[in-house]
Formats: C-alpha cells, structure tokens, sequence
C-alpha cells in the first residue's frame, strides 16, 4: 500500500516550535553556565509532549487511512 504523503499538520507544526524552545533553553544554559537549569521540568515536561504527540500522531494517521479508503470506495 503507498504511503499518502502528509501535508502540513498541527503536530508538525507542535513539534517545530517545542523544539525552538528547547533550543532557546539550551543558549540560557550556556550563557548562564548552568547545565541542569530546569532540566528535571524540562524533561517531565518533555515526555508529556511526547505522549501527546504520539496520540496526535496515531489521530492524523487514521485520518490519512480513512480519507484514502474513502476516496477509493467511491
């Protein structure tokens, strides 16, 4: 079965800003000279976010599935 391509999603978009902030984190730690600022936070937070977006992830897929088996059976 081809793989439907995937246009721009929400969890896409998710993704890229969480990972602008983490990266935004990393440059006060440096520039603070503190390398566990935040990071416990930052990591429980983190994998809710993972958990999260693992569940959008899975949604936006069957989405894809359905709309394609739809397009099919017509």
């Amino acid at each position: 079965m081809p793989r439907v391509p995937a246009p721009s999603f929400p969890t896409h978009e998710r993704l890229a800003r969480a990972f602008s902030r983490l990266e935004d984190m990393q440059l006060v730690r440096i520039e603070w000279e503190d390398p566990l600022l935040g990071k416990s936070d930052e990591e429980r937070i983190i994998w809710r976010e993972l958990l999260d977006l693992e569940l959008q992830d899975v949604d936006e897929q069957i989405e894809r599935i359905s709309a394609a088996v739809d397009n099919g059976s017509r």
